[in-house]
């Protein structure tokens, strides 16, 4: 009844009151769960108590460790002290208990970003990556950093290993295949679209991609062909500017 009323109380915006009528649900009963989860959600949302929030969700945790909401929103207040190495740790537990829940991955995403505007970031997502070396998100954002450092060699590596991760999703590919066209290592990145080719035989973005590598290599024949399957998958303007060119 309390925990209802308090509800009901933090809906208007009565903060106070429903603080109050938490606490008196708790001392009845202390194993409820919802309250406790309740309770800190008004220190965080309510009181910008983060500290207090992040206390009270790791007692909730300690009851009921497989409740993916109470690590996501204790990530959440790490997140709020720029805490974000410890936030994507309780994001990765929320999306292992529940990979169903789109605002998990983009509060992780959230997360990174923050890590980027780091002076440390490199350091933070080398941690991240000795934690969870398959997390190709975290890969992928130090491949960021050493594009911006300039270690070329480093970044491949970064690259290379997320297509180790798993050799049948094509994403891997594409983006190694950008990053060799970046280089200008053409035969390479070609290799690369021509893997998400196979992999995806309806992928019209990469027929086009590579229609671009061969018109730079001169190999206009080939490059009309795929520019004109990618345009019989999907009609993109730019792959027709592609096309008009090698027409030119």
């Amino acid at each position: 009844c309390y925990t209802y009323q308090a509800d009901v109380y933090q809906s208007y915006e009565s903060d106070k009151i429903a603080l109050d009528l938490y606490n008196q649900a708790l001392r009845l009963d202390s194993s409820n769960i919802n309250t406790f989860f309740n309770r800190a959600s008004l220190y965080t949302n309510i009181h910008n108590d983060h500290t207090k929030a992040n206390k009270e969700f790791s007692r909730i945790i300690d009851k009921k460790p497989a409740f993916a909401d109470a690590y996501h929103a204790r990530g959440l207040t790490y997140f709020r002290r720029k805490m974000y190495t410890e936030a994507i740790v309780d994001f990765n537990k929320a999306i292992e208990l529940d990979s169903t829940q789109q605002v998990y991955i983009v509060d992780k995403t959230q997360a990174f970003k923050g890590i980027l505007s780091s002076e440390n970031a490199l350091e933070q997502i080398s941690g991240l990556i000795e934690l969870y070396p398959m997390d190709v998100q975290a890969y992928l954002y130090r491949t960021s950093l050493y594009r911006a450092m300039q270690d070329n060699d480093k970044a491949l590596k970064d690259f290379t290993t997320i297509i180790d991760i798993n050799r049948n999703d094509f994403m891997g590919y594409m983006w190694r295949a950008a990053f060799y066209y970046s280089l200008g290592q053409y035969e390479n990145s070609l290799a690369d679209y021509t893997r998400v080719i196979d992999i995806c035989p309806d992928h019209s973005v990469a027929y086009s991609f590579r229609g671009v590598l061969y018109e730079n290599m001169k190999d206009f024949d080939k490059a009309l062909a795929d520019y004109s399957y990618s345009l019989q998958l999907r009609e993109a303007p730019l792959t027709y500017f592609y096309r008009g060119n090698v027409y030119i």
